[in-house]
């Protein structure tokens, strides 16, 4: 039987934090877990390998992953326990997982040079859970409904990091790669695309991170097969002076055991058991008895009509709809905003179809489970968020004299958008539409727990208060164990309808596993 606990702790360096954290997690338990995750705030250098070697002390044949976040998040248990969202100070959430080797299947990898080769770290973490999936037997727990599939268009997916070169040179790269697979029999699997049991978590640092060439590297990886890939851009606090800094992954299975087999003439050289890094992926693929469960809570509602970019240059929308670009984001950035044009960027943002932010991914995508249905319209925001799919987008610069737009990417002649706000109410109209949609899905399922990959323009700073998103999770599902890190970005489905994944902005993914209810 799969089962899970969390813990999270603050007020010091994260790794004297571990101790607490794991006595908290494994309390009540006689066996060590097969799974830790562990997101931090406020690490040191190295404090990413200083968390692995005191998780692998304590739990040695334990898979590890985990990643540094501007925040962190979880809903603990045990008695007077309450979920809780800490932000911008040193604090560490840890997952425990405990499940048989037929029921939950692990492999976990590191890729180093994200920033040099993002396209073969890509093909690496789709190897490792193609080799995972391959070598498992097919989960009895399926949905027989039809996939979706999705063109590729590597081009049009944006980096987290604009300050990043977009350029890349594939012959540079140099891959570390370490992995397990927990079960090593084989049996004849059903169409890989109709089994829900399979999950992909991606954490890059998002100051390596180029989004397009990752998708595009992680769909030849998967070589064909499904997944439903969701995670987090990985972050570290503020420096003194402001500047954005690389932040910390990390990646550890059980030692002695293969690493995934790239498709491709070379094989990454593998490290020790056990690595932590910066400039690097971090990835965990799940496979088994389970259902594995994902919604999107967008941070940002429509505030304009759908628009047609009729004149574009490379990242520079000239023209909407035959008239100046500037003049369209005018008509919406009404009053102090249009006095502040700064402060209106940091607000008023770009949504694209949800097909564009699918468009990179170009790997099958698995069936919704019954996610397609619309979610009902529990407020005027609610189905104004819901009425049409998107990805938000942010605006990189304006020139008003010229009439012209910046984005952070390149954005073709007739593409749609549409302006959208970032504001709390919107958001959280957002979030109750999505967790009513997960709570239907799982009618007659039990929830065994749940990651949570949470904007850092999200939290205390757009609602005002701490714990807003754990505490709307909580009351919907309960005494879940959960944890989760305010990013950079989010990675998760494009839409319910579209399960390939794309890179989401100023949103909430929500990943949950289910079994079946007794």
């Amino acid at each position: 039987m799969i089962q899970a606990s969390a813990a999270i702790a603050a007020g010091d360096a994260p790794v004297r934090l571990l101790g607490e954290c794991l006595a908290r997690a494994l309390a009540g338990h006689a066996t060590p877990p097969r799974l830790l995750v562990m997101f931090s705030t406020g690490e040191a250098e190295g404090d990413g390998a200083r968390l692995l070697a005191g998780a692998r002390a304590v739990a040695p044949d334990a898979v590890v992953v985990g990643c540094g976040g501007a925040g962190v998040l979880a809903i603990p248990g045990g008695r007077g326990s309450e979920p809780r969202e800490i932000e911008g100070e040193p604090a560490l959430a840890v997952l425990a997982v405990w499940g048989d080797a037929d029921e939950l299947q692990l492999a976990a990898v590191l890729a180093a040079e994200l920033d040099k080769d993002p396209a073969a770290a890509g093909r690496l973490a789709g190897a490792l859970a193609r080799d995972l999936f391959a070598s498992t037997s097919t989960s009895t727990d399926t949905n027989p409904s039809t996939s979706t599939d999705t063109s590729t268009n590597p081009s049009t997916n944006p980096s987290t990091n604009p300050s990043t070169n977009p350029s890349t040179n594939p012959s540079t790269s140099t891959s570390t790669s370490t992995s397990t697979s927990t079960s090593t029999s084989t049996s004849t699997s059903t169409n890989p695309s109709t089994n829900p049991s399979r999950a992909l978590i991606l954490l890059p640092d998002a100051f390596a991170l180029r989004a397009p060439e990752l998708f595009s590297g992680l769909a030849s990886g998967l070589g064909g097969e499904a997944a439903l890939v969701v995670g987090a851009a990985a972050a570290a606090l503020p420096t003194a002076s402001g500047k954005p800094s690389a932040a910390s992954v990390w990646s550890s299975p059980p030692p002695s055991l293969p690493s995934p087999s790239p498709p491709s003439p070379s094989h990454a050289p593998g490290p020790a058991p056990g690595a932590a890094a910066s400039h690097a992926l971090a990835a965990l693929a799940l496979g088994g008895r389970f259902r594995a469960h994902a919604v999107v809570a967008q941070g940002c509602r429509p505030i304009s009509p759908w628009r047609t970019v009729t004149r574009s240059r490379g990242n520079v929308i000239l023209e909407l709809d035959g008239a100046p670009a500037f003049r369209a984001f005018a008509e919406v950035a009404r009053g102090p905003l249009g006095d502040d044009l700064p402060r209106a960027a940091r607000s008023i943002m770009v949504g694209l179809p949800a097909e564009e932010g699918a468009r990179s991914a170009g790997m099958r995508a698995l069936p919704a489970h019954g996610a397609s249905a619309s979610a009902p319209a529990l407020a005027e925001d609610a189905a104004r968020v819901a009425e049409r799919p998107y990805v938000v987008r942010g605006i990189a610069g304006f020139e008003p004299e010229r009439g012209w737009l910046g984005l952070g990417q390149p954005i073709a002649e007739g593409t749609p958008l549409r302006f959208v706000l970032r504001e709390p109410a919107g958001a959280r109209a957002a979030l109750t539409a999505a967790l009513e949609r997960l709570h239907r899905e799982l009618t007659g399922r039990r929830p065994v727990l749940g990651l949570y990959f949470d904007c850092a323009g999200r939290g205390e700073g757009l609602f005002g208060l701490a714990g807003h998103d754990v505490a709307y999770i909580a009351r919907s599902l309960g005494q879940l164990p959960l944890i989760g890190l305010f990013g950079a970005a989010e990675i998760g489905p494009s839409a319910a309808e579209i399960l390939a994944p794309a890179l989401h902005l100023f949103s909430g993914v929500l990943l949950v596993l289910s079994v079946e209810a007794p």
